[in-house]
């Protein structure tokens, strides 16, 4: 999972989502969508402004790392650009005094070298004490601006910022945000659409493969894509999507998916020459992850030479072409470990993956996720083994208890 600074938890609430209709869904859950991906995600701690949690892509963009986030006092708010300040601390606090549940600003971050990032901040409100009026921590979902430091001073709309929705396989049934139901063009107070209506409004184009990421992470993998979808309006919207398996006693009972509307990206991408060739490599990594893979091939899959994808790449995306390699391969390594059975070793799990130097793939892995492979394998391994245990156990006490006979009373 995202790694994070342990924190008391006896006093809060179950985090949920707000949602449109029927139940919440816990931001536990929701947390895992944004584990990975195109996005990134960060948790504070409403009292001390410190981080609590933050994934690999959002330390990424501000140039930080994991341990330098949660162990230096670092806060959000340092992170800001001054002009931001006043308009973010506005609608934080009618966020802490609910009167909205979540909001959507762009905004500038101030980066490790002193830089600044433009980037699209989407802050909702996550655990809150168990009366549910006091929020304890509040999670920031960031994607980086269409257009320049220039837009990073507007407010957007809800349609722009993050949103979730889950699938559950046993019941087939599923549930999302309020923020996916405008995505769709859908009543924020509308019913919760079905999957298959959901799908409905997959551009034809896109659908085939939107399919097969739900397939995927069916299978116990995670996949980041981009699609179009047709707004009930007729709107068409560029989403983003990261997708991923909901696991229970090490078998997939759900998937959970983050999306973010790339729209405005999207328009300003078509008029950026890198776009193409980034894109074009990207998709030969997701379709090749466990073959061998070298900058010359990936060039000519783009259609460049290797000095310009290497150039394209930290233009457009802040991190070398090797790194989104080794990125797409942790991911895959990490779903295959969660899904580990008796049989399975981080050897063969990193072999599989294209990781040749064990020592090298621990580290890498560590960094990436705050833990060892062989800790995230014993900790699924130990989840297996305890809901087996349960199990004659709950037979057991289903055979000792006291059976009443229809229409007496015991006692």
């Amino acid at each position: 999972m995202t790694r994070s600074k342990h924190t008391e938890t006896s006093q809060r609430s179950e985090p949920v989502s707000p949602l449109a209709d029927g139940p919440r869904i816990p931001f536990s859950v929701l947390e895992q969508a944004m584990e990975t991906g195109h996005l990134g995600f960060a948790k504070i701690d409403v009292s001390s402004g410190g981080f609590l949690t933050a994934n690999a892509r959002f330390c990424t963009m501000v140039g930080y790392s994991f341990e330098e986030l949660l162990g230096n006092s670092i806060t959000l708010k340092a992170l800001t650009h001054p002009d931001d300040l006043d308009r973010c601390a506005a609608e934080m606090r009618r966020l802490l005094d609910g009167e909205i549940e979540s909001y959507t600003l762009e905004r500038g971050l101030i980066r490790k070298n002193r830089s600044t990032l433009p980037v699209r901040v989407t802050t909702t409100a996550m655990e809150r004490s168990s009366d549910q009026r006091t929020i304890l921590t509040v999670g920031f979902i960031i994607a980086p601006a269409a257009s320049g430091f220039a837009s990073a001073r507007r407010s957007s709309g809800s349609q722009h910022g993050a949103s979730f929705w889950t699938h559950d396989l046993t019941s087939r049934t599923g549930n999302c945000s309020g923020g996916f139901l405008l995505l769709l063009g859908r009543p924020v107070d509308g019913p919760v659409p079905s999957f298959r209506e959901c799908m409905a409004q997959v551009h034809p184009d896109d659908r085939k493969r939107a399919m097969a990421d739900v397939r995927w992470a069916m299978k116990g993998g995670r996949h980041c894509s981009e699609f179009r979808i047709h707004q009930l309006t007729g709107e068409l919207r560029w989403v983003s999507q990261t997708i991923k398996p909901m696991v229970d006693a090490g078998e997939v009972v759900g998937v959970v998916a983050g999306c973010l509307d790339i729209t405005d990206a999207k328009h300003f991408a078509k008029h950026t020459p890198s776009a193409n060739s980034v894109r074009a490599a990207k998709q030969h990594v997701d379709l090749n992850w466990d073959q061998p893979l070298n900058i010359t091939a990936l060039a000519e899959a783009a259609g460049v030479n290797a000095r310009t994808l290497f150039k394209h790449f930290k233009q457009d995306c802040g991190f070398t072409p090797q790194e989104y390699i080794k990125r797409v391969r942790l991911n895959h390594a990490r779903a295959m470990l969660q899904m580990a059975d008796k049989s399975t070793t981080v050897l063969g799990i990193a072999l599989k993956c294209c990781f040749q130097n064990q020592g090298h793939f621990a580290r890498d892995y560590r960094l990436a996720f705050g833990e060892r492979p062989s800790e995230t394998l014993e900790r699924e391994r130990r989840t297996v083994v305890e809901s087996e245990r349960s199990v004659p156990l709950r037979i057991a006490a289903a055979a000792t208890a006291p059976r009443r006979e229809p229409g007496c009373r015991q006692g």
